[in-house]
């Protein structure tokens, strides 16, 4: 799963401490493309360009389709981002792992295209960002007492065994699991935090990290692999004892 947010973050900090490289004059075109195609509202082009799914921050739903981007365009491109790129310059386009986004000046990562110019997302709007809160509000009111407390929601998946949550809070990074079959109404079977969030280098993806005495619970999300092994694609729990994996499990990442 592509975390353009968490890369845009990153990056924003990057740009102001290292010398951005030359960027290839064909990608300025690129983007100058998808700015103009904004500004006129030519949605249709834009959701024929995307590269789907769009993967957005939980627990907003991902883009699936040219007639999901339709649907969500004003979401996903409002009044503030559109404000925002009045002052796109050239300058602004970084380049991380071969993909392309606005990062610098007023920008935070808003808009990522790959090298051959296809859209890859967007970091959430203002307009996005309140229908988050609102669909988080919801979420809260469901969870039970004593876990209702987080700022931000990193991961939901399940695995054969296992519904996990993985929130931002602040006491640092929470786990939270429950046995299949229950839900977060429930009290939970496990809970821990101080948890450690690590990108997994130049190959993309994300580790986290949870200690418990001598077990650790570690997820990985793994976005890049070999072609002849799709396989090794995906997010994947590993429980470990005093170092040693005992058990794996592939996750199926949910809202």
């Amino acid at each position: 799963m592509k975390k353009i947010l968490k890369i845009s973050l990153l990056l924003s900090i990057s740009f102001t401490c290292n010398a951005q490289r030359k960027i290839n004059s064909a990608i300025i075109e690129k983007f100058d493309r998808i700015v103009r195609l904004i500004k006129y509202d030519s949605v249709a082009t834009l959701a024929s360009l995307a590269q789907y799914p769009i993967t957005r921050e939980n627990p907003l739903p991902d883009i699936n389709s040219t007639k999901e981007f339709i649907a969500n365009y004003r979401i996903m491109v409002d009044s503030g981002l559109k404000e925002k790129l009045k002052q796109f310059s050239d300058s602004d386009i970084f380049e991380h792992n071969g993909n392309y986004g606005l990062v610098g000046g007023v920008f935070d990562g808003d808009i990522w295209l790959n090298e051959n110019g296809v859209l890859l997302g967007f970091v959430p709007s203002e307009t996005e960002d309140k229908l988050m809160q609102k669909m988080n509000d919801d979420i809260r009111g469901k969870m039970y007492s004593s876990i209702k407390k987080w700022k931000r929601n990193i991961l939901v998946c399940t695995t054969e065994k296992y519904l996990i949550r993985v929130d931002e809070t602040d006491e640092g990074l929470r786990y939270i699991s429950w046995s299949n079959g229950h839900s977060i109404s429930e009290k939970p079977d496990l809970i821990l935090y101080g948890g450690k969030e690590e990108a997994q280098g130049e190959m993309g993806g994300w580790t986290y990290t949870f200690k418990n005495g001598k077990w650790g619970y570690v997820i990985d999300e793994v976005e890049l692999c070999e072609d002849d092994k799709p396989q090794d694609c995906g997010t994947f729990l590993r429980i470990e004892y005093d170092g040693v994996e005992k058990y794996t499990y592939r996750c199926t990442e949910t809202k």
